[in-house]
């Protein structure tokens, strides 16, 4: 059984544009649930646990940037900061090979800036445990190095940063407008 990181409250920062912002602050809308095939931990909504500059930074890419904090319980976590969770996952890695080379699946690719293979192997996880009759994880957190060398030489990345991608939005306690930096 993997641990879980049950309860423990984090803040994070979502970039978003400005009338995301608004729908969310302002009418009481949810963030999206984001389900693309590249969003590495899986479907969810997405953060930067403790770094509204982080957030800015991928806020620029909307036309009117804007960030959101939101006060987060993590509820039953799979926190890939944890060595039994990775554990698990690379066993359900092996489940998954199997049942894509049985449906004769094309295989997804990792590249730099899409994580397909690892979103379609915890979303296999998902719903591996779901058949199995496991609780679900309500949010999944991890490490994701990204960005240039901090200097040549250095596995240090520039842009590397804690993730949480909620998948129950009850975790999400209350949202509140981030200032830009």
């Amino acid at each position: 059984m993997p641990s879980a990181t049950v309860g423990a409250e984090k803040t994070g920062y979502h970039g978003c544009d400005q009338t995301v912002a608004d729908k969310v602050l302002t009418q009481g809308e949810h963030l999206y649930l984001s389900a693309n095939d590249y969003d590495w931990l899986g479907g969810g909504t997405y953060f930067w646990e403790d770094s509204p500059d982080r957030a800015w930074i991928w806020a620029q890419r909307h036309p009117h940037p804007a960030v959101i904090g939101a006060h987060i319980t993590l509820g039953h976590c799979f926190d890939l900061l944890q060595p039994e969770n990775v554990a698990l996952l690379r066993r359900h890695y092996r489940v998954f090979r199997n049942d894509m080379r049985l449906a004769g699946t094309a295989w997804p690719v990792n590249t730099p800036l899409f994580r397909r293979l690892d979103c379609a192997v915890i979303e296999h996880m998902h719903a591996y445990r779901d058949k199995q009759g496991f609780p679900p994880f309500d949010s999944l957190r991890g490490a994701f190095e990204e960005g240039e060398p901090v200097f040549p030489g250095s596995f240090l990345r520039t842009l590397t940063h804690i993730q949480l991608c909620v998948r129950n939005r009850a975790c999400i306690l209350s949202y509140f407008p981030a200032a830009p930096p």
